[in-house]
């Protein structure tokens, strides 16, 4: 079975309608956010991804649709208010600590930002993580469950005619795994001029979509680092000969070795993934011929970081983040281990270690003005969603790497 991907996303996510400004602009919230997260990603890990805008579409598009739903949030204010709407973006602004402060103009921002955010959180979530997490949905109040099927083949023994029902019995065991969201919240603020910018420009509902959905994704992060590290510690997941601890070229054979042969698949349909600083470190190492494998590696090296491939096993690098709240601190902690690589086999080669499950439920979103001089708008949200090891697939973990 598919995950959910961004690449996969439904077409009719992002289709509008000319006839109903609110589905036009909450398809344009939609594309505006595939593609912002969509090129980062592919920023960072070189995943492809098909971008519906170029870079000028792009810009020209986020402004518009900030201005657009601004005006659109405006208009159904006035019309409670029994006044007219502003005509134009200037004189929108004009009123901004008006608007900032109107229960009506934020109650149908906030419906529109869930409409954007809540079908598009499970795409982004995968495009997150990619083969490191299986993503998917589930009816609201239903249990998801996974049937691991049995690794394990028939063993044959020696026998003779007449005697082969003497032979010991195999068996082959499968496994149901459930998985049932539970609600997580947030609280953040927002300041008015970032969302709407000013006269010049500026408005960037996108940033403001994507700090949302990245808040979330934040704590999906963490859901799934809790999963993994819970799993890589249990022997019958990852057992010994899956685990090696520092990087070399001996270690990094045998690991990709034991991870090949375990899941029975090729060399090449194995991919290794793993913050950039541990990536960075695998090149030739422990060997008599160091210098001269190395030569001639610089530019690929030099110019992302770490190779693109070692010994037929692509690398791809986690997008490591810090813990939320902590960014502005003296020395934040991150998130993922700088000091790990996993290996797995790539996407619909295997299960993922990890399910990643949200309840088919709106989010709950909702904003309220906090009476400040910088008009800052409070904003509490909440998400069902729960992660948990599956580890149906063999996984191998190098560990200690510097």
């Amino acid at each position: 079975m598919e995950g959910l991907k961004l690449n996969n996303a439904p077409a009719a996510l992002f289709v509008g309608n000319s006839n109903d400004e609110r589905k036009d602009l909450v398809a344009g919230g939609r594309l505006i956010l595939s593609e912002a997260h969509g090129r980062k990603a592919a920023e960072v890990r070189g995943d492809k991804f098909e971008a519906r805008l170029n870079d000028a579409e792009y810009r020209e598009t986020n402004e518009k649709l900030t201005q657009r739903t601004m005006m659109f949030c405006a208009k159904i204010a006035a019309a409670a208010r029994g006044e007219e709407a502003p005509a134009t973006y200037a004189e929108f602004l004009k009123g901004g600590r008006k608007w900032a402060s109107d229960p009506n103009f934020l109650r149908c921002l906030q419906g529109i930002t869930s409409d954007v955010i809540a079908p598009m959180l499970p795409y982004t979530t995968s495009n997150a993580l990619g083969a490191l997490a299986f993503v998917d949905k589930v009816g609201i109040g239903q249990t998801y469950e996974v049937n691991v099927l049995s690794n394990d083949i028939f063993l044959f023994q020696d026998s003779s005619w007449g005697a082969s029902r003497s032979v010991p019995k195999n068996s082959l065991y499968s496994k149901s795994i459930t998985i049932n969201p539970k609600p997580r919240s947030a609280a953040a603020k927002i300041k008015w001029y970032q969302l709407v910018g000013n006269e010049q420009g500026g408005a960037d509902i996108g940033r403001y979509y994507l700090a949302l959905a990245g808040g979330s994704n934040n704590k999906i992060l963490a859901l799934w680092n809790g999963a993994m590290t819970t799993g890589v510690s249990n022997a019958a997941f990852v057992p010994t000969y899956l685990k090696k601890s520092g990087y070399n070229t001996a270690n990094w054979i045998a690991l990709a070795k034991a991870v090949s042969q375990a899941n029975g698949l090729p060399r090449e349909s194995i991919i290794a993934y793993g913050d950039w600083a541990a990536l960075s470190k695998v090149l030739p190492s422990g060997t008599a011929q160091d210098a001269a494998l190395t030569y001639g590696l610089g530019p690929d090296w030099f110019s992302k970081g770490f190779l693109g491939t070692c010994m037929g096993v692509p690398l791809a690098p986690l997008q490591n983040t810090y813990v939320a709240g902590q960014v502005n601190l003296a020395s934040p902690t991150e998130m993922l281990s700088a000091s790990t690589i996993y290996m797995l086999p790539r996407a619909g080669e295997g299960f993922a270690p990890v399910y990643i499950i949200f309840e088919d439920d709106p989010i709950v979103l909702e904003m309220s003005p906090d009476q400040t001089a910088d008009m800052t708008i409070d904003i509490n949200m909440t998400i069902s969603v729960e992660a948990k090891g599956v580890f149906g697939s063999k996984i191998g973990v190098m560990s200690s790497i510097s």
